[in-house]
C-alpha cells in the first residue's frame, strides 16, 4: 500500500506526530475507533504499542479486539521513519505483520508525507481491509 499526503506542517510537526505518545492518542486508528493509550520506546530496536477501541457503530460479533504494535529500524529525524507492524490479539496472536515506511519530505506546501506499508502473512482480516482505500 502506497499513501503520499501534502501537510501545511514542517517535517518536525509531522515526525512528532508518528513518535509521540500523546500525539498518536489523537489520530492513529481510523474516524471513529479511538486509541486510549499509546507506548512509545523511540530508539532503533525500541517498542511501540498502540491500543484500540472500537466504535458503536460497528456490530460487536466482527469486532475482533487488537493493539498495533512494533520495533523501530529506522529513525531519521525528521526525515524518514522505518518500523515493524503487527496487530496483536488481547490473546497475544499475531493478527498480521506489516512493514511500515515513513518519509517525510519538506515542499512549499509544508511536508509532503509518503507512507509504504508492505503486508506478510497472514494478511489482515477481510473486514479489517474494507473501508482500506484501493491504491494503484
Amino acid at each position: 500500500m502506497l499513501v503520499e499526503r501534502t501537510f501545511t506542517a514542517t517535517p518536525e510537526r509531522v515526525y512528532a506526530a508518528f513518535t509521540d505518545p500523546e500525539q498518536l492518542t489523537q489520530w492513529w486508528w481510523p474516524t471513529g475507533f479511538t486509541c486510549p493509550s499509546a507506548e512509545v520506546d523511540l530508539r532503533i530496536g525500541g517498542a511501540y504499542r498502540l491500543t484500540m477501541t472500537w466504535p458503536n457503530f460497528i456490530p460487536a460479533e466482527v469486532r475482533f479486539s487488537h493493539s498495533m504494535c512494533g520495533e523501530y529500524y529506522v529513525l531519521d529525524h525528521p526525515h524518514r521513519l522505518v518500523m515493524s507492524g503487527r496487530a496483536v490479539s488481547d490473546a497475544g496472536n499475531e493478527l498480521f505483520a506489516t512493514l511500515i515506511e515513513v518519509t517525510l519530505d519538506a515542499c512549499d506546501e509544508g511536508t509532503v508525507l509518503t507512507v509504504r506499508q508492505s503486508y506478510f502473512d497472514p494478511l489482515p482480516p477481510p473486514d479489517a481491509l474494507a473501508g482500506a482505500p484501493r491504491l494503484v
